[in-house]
């Protein structure tokens, strides 16, 4: 099943057979060499798929990547063998995809799109980090957005009067704004007198605890490890310190 796919207006050629067993072993195919096509299933076949598309050496590798997958095991897979075979290959790679964690866990860099128009273009760690708008901070991760102001060198006041460090922005823009906080910047801490929030929902995830808070009328998510202390889950209605 790795015979090269035809080109438009060529007849298909068989794959190189050096090649060929040199891709089989890299995404881990010898052992399913005699299995039919028909009979296997969709996570090997996006590895069969892969072996077609390298087996002609293209200069740039096109992927669609498919939203449908039978299992999150089987996606992690899957974007493990791919990372291998391209850093092993040295393939130069075009993905498309809407997946933001696929992006950020596949990706060098993104080019973030929006109605066929670029937003911002990156390394994908600038890109989480230093987002160009609300648009690609929440394109790329998940974040909470507060409205307000930014009022100086990494000072921002939100619309209930809340002042919130964030980071510098030059050149200052002028009017309204917004502040974008993803999960894990969140710290939790018992009451203090200092930044208080309400615990509105808990939800755990194995290795992290996610909670719903609302910060003066402002809904913020948070994320805590479960290893962190041993303390038992925050319930909803609790007061945080942030």
């Amino acid at each position: 099943y790795l015979g090269m796919a035809p080109r438009r207006g060529q007849p298909a050629a068989p794959a190189d057979a050096a090649q060929a067993r040199k891709l089989m072993a890299l995404l881990d195919l010898g052992r399913h060499a005699d299995q039919p096509l028909a009979s296997v299933g969709p996570a090997l076949y996006r590895r069969i798929a892969l072996a077609r598309a390298l087996a002609s050496a293209p200069d740039v590798l096109l992927l669609d990547e498919s939203a449908e997958w039978d299992c999150l095991k089987a996606r992690a897979q899957w974007r493990a063998a791919f990372r291998d075979v391209r850093r092993k290959l040295r393939q130069t790679t075009l993905m498309v995809t809407a997946d933001a964690e696929s992006a950020i866990s596949m990706a060098d860099r993104l080019v973030v799109m929006d109605g066929a128009q670029v937003r911002q273009t990156g390394a994908v760690s600038d890109i989480y980090n230093f987002p160009s708008d609300a648009f690609v901070a929440c394109s790329v991760g998940r974040c909470s957005l507060v409205p307000g102001e930014y009022t100086g060198p990494g000072q921002f006041r939100s619309s209930s009067g809340l002042e919130l460090p964030c980071a510098h922005v030059d050149p200052q823009p002028a009017g309204p704004a917004v502040l974008a906080i993803r999960p894990e910047n969140v710290e939790l801490g018992p009451p203090m007198g200092g930044l208080r929030a309400r615990v509105t929902d808990v939800t755990f995830l194995g290795s992290q605890i996610e909670y719903g808070l609302d910060m003066y009328g402002h809904p913020l998510s948070a994320v805590a490890s479960t290893r962190t202390s041993g303390v038992p889950p925050l319930q909803p209605g609790a007061s945080v310190d942030l």
